[in-house]
């Protein structure tokens, strides 16, 4: 397995659209008749089948596979660690007691005295 490899099927799960092979579910999924008939870069985004038996009014059973594919928000994280864009957390302490000590030590010393040069104004009115 190359690392290219890894970036083609995250680009594939990525963009895949469910709607051009599968039917939705009653409740949220996907369903096909054939799994079989899917072509090959279909196919390896599928994580998971399941049979299920669909009843019909008038008697007759018709069976279908869920379809559980490879999740999107799972390939869009190692994307995104893949490419540097992942969420980081900064966290930063600050010593406020250090810092208060720090000035009060300061304040009874000398203050520090800034020579103040007269300006002219350029102002043009």
């Amino acid at each position: 397995l190359r690392a290219d490899d890894v970036l083609s099927l995250l680009r594939d799960v990525l963009y895949f659209n469910p709607l051009h092979y599968f039917l939705p579910s009653d409740d949220g999924g996907w369903v096909i008749q054939d799994p079989r008939s899917l072509p090959d870069h279909v196919g390896r985004l599928i994580e998971e089948l399941e049979v299920k038996v669909i009843p019909f009014p008038d008697g007759t059973e018709k069976k279908v596979f869920k379809v559980k594919m490879i999740s999107k928000t799972a390939a869009l994280s190692l994307a995104l660690k893949h490419v540097g864009v992942e969420k980081h957390e900064v966290h930063h302490s600050f010593d406020w007691d250090a810092l208060y000590a720090s000035f009060l030590e300061d304040s009874q010393s000398e203050p520090n005295v800034l020579e103040v040069i007269d300006v002219p104004s350029t102002r043009v009115e």
